[in-house]
């Protein structure tokens, strides 16, 4: 009997010991580096120029829909396996590539390898062709994947950053939650429509959070919501010159995107707004609408952003983190 007690304490030692090394090992992870939406691509310098690098330059190198002007999807930093050393490995996005006989077709996602938060994508093939036609079927999946990740650091560190005071007033007064980090504040708030504002340099960012009743689902078709959107932004969101005002920019298609967002139904929409009879200001806008079961009313949570004379990828990326913390009562 005591043998076996023996046994059963030495296996939970073990135990112990081997989770308090995993544990270890994620603390002393240092920082991931890098600019974001940046990936690091680890390839040969033969295959960077056929048509395996190609494919990558392609898809990583579309235009971010819904922009003023053309911006790619990702960055792309090359670099050959011979240069890819401990700086390379603090990347926040790392792709490596491994071509060869040796090699199964295969695709392994790991986070936190060397730094952390980090996310290492690695794609094998035994040879040119394989890697291509393995990459074009999960090109939209892998790109996804990385974008998704930067959302995810951003909506960490402003869920850590969190301005309080505006956090605290949207659940006490509207029973909302939105994690809206340091700089934002409450430049209006009505009975259904709260304006978040945020302004550096010569960048602004706004939030718009609005809600109203819930009568059927024609509510969520694209039609529904843009015209929702503009009579509140006629109505809220003035210009500088007497009767001007906030409204989509109808020129520019307008993408909408049907998801699951904290397992409820949602839409999204992106697009381009305008002043109309004002200014000649604008830039890009995006929204996501859910529906909220208890209070039977539908939310909306939208960010824009102006910034004249900017690239403006990175700061929809950061308006996104925020509206996709939209969450409510239950």
């Amino acid at each position: 009997m005591r043998n076996i007690k023996m046994i059963i304490m030495l296996m939970l030692a073990a135990t112990i010991a081997t989770a308090c090394k995993k544990t270890d090992k994620k603390q002393i992870l240092p920082s991931v580096k890098g600019e974001a939406n940046s990936v690091v691509l680890v390839m040969s310098g033969t295959n960077w120029e056929s048509k395996a690098g190609e494919i990558i330059r392609e898809s990583f190198g579309k235009f971010m829909p819904a922009l003023p002007q053309d911006e790619p999807l990702l960055k792309i930093l090359f670099v050959p396996h011979s240069s890819f050393d401990k700086v390379y490995q603090k990347q926040r996005n790392i792709l490596i590539t491994l071509i060869g006989p040796d090699y199964p077709e295969k695709i392994t996602v790991q986070n936190d390898r060397w730094a952390a938060p980090q996310l290492v994508i690695t794609i094998m093939a035994p040879n040119k062709e394989a890697f291509t036609r393995l990459f074009e079927q999960k090109a939209d999946e892998i790109t996804e994947r990385i974008i998704d990740a930067e959302k995810d650091r951003l909506m960490a560190d402003y869920k850590f950053s969190t301005e309080k005071k505006v956090y605290d007033k949207l659940l006490s007064k509207h029973h909302i939650k939105i994690n809206a980090p340091k700089g934002y504040t409450i430049d209006a708030d009505t009975n259904n429509f709260i304006w978040l504002g945020n302004e550096y340099r010569d960048i602004i960012e706004g939030i718009f959070i609005y809600y109203y009743p819930y009568t059927d689902s024609l509510m969520f078709t694209p039609e529904a919501l843009i015209k929702k959107r503009d009579g509140l932004l006629e109505k809220y969101v003035p210009g500088e010159i007497d009767g001007s005002y906030m409204i989509t920019e109808n020129r520019v298609p307008v993408e909408v995107k049907k998801l699951t967002h904290n397992n409820r139904y949602a839409v999204e929409l992106r697009g381009l707004w305008m002043m109309k009879n004002g200014m000649a200001m604008g830039g890009p806008f995006v929204s996501l609408t859910q529906y909220d079961e208890k209070n039977k009313r539908i939310i909306t949570a939208e960010g824009f952003v102006f910034a004249p004379g900017q690239d403006k990828r990175n700061l929809v990326r950061r308006i996104e983190a925020i509206i996709y913390s939209l969450d409510f009562e239950h």
